[in-house]
């Protein structure tokens, strides 16, 4: 369980990266934007994880929402290939493409949409990490 609430935490940093990069003047980023609304500050995401905080469960749900690629509780599978591509170093589409069908399949087993985007995000960190895909920050 410790390793689920770690590769929240990663995914959460991902997103950010890629957020950040974004023009400030368009005002915060869905990161940003849903940590604000759940009440989480950025420094205590880490210290949340290991409590295993509820509200933590949701964030990345609201950041798929806010970028497009959760819409009426369906993940697009093609917004999320795209982002991938667009936003990950060294990623080509055959690569995403794999990447998002195994973790899509993997996904089919939650519960509820939080559960499904973190299932995403934990595969997908197992996909990076299997593959040899570093983030850079």
């Amino acid at each position: 369980m410790k390793f689920y609430y770690f590769a929240l935490c990663f995914l959460a940093v991902i997103v950010y990266s890629h957020a950040k990069d974004k023009d400030s003047s368009e005002g915060p980023n869905s990161y940003e934007e849903c940590l604000a609304e759940s009440g989480i500050k950025e420094e205590d995401i880490e210290k949340l994880a290991n409590a295993k905080v509820p509200k933590l469960r949701c964030l990345m749900a609201c950041v798929f929402e806010k970028e497009g690629i959760l819409t009426d509780k369906k993940i697009d599978l093609e917004a999320l290939k795209e982002s991938m591509i667009e936003d990950i170093e060294g990623i080509d589409e055959k690569t995403a493409t794999e990447i998002v069908e195994i973790c899509t399949n993997y996904a089919k087993t939650a519960k509820d949409i939080c559960d499904e985007t973190n299932i995403i995000g934990i595969c997908t960190k197992e996909q990076f990490d299997e593959r040899n895909i570093k983030i850079k920050m």
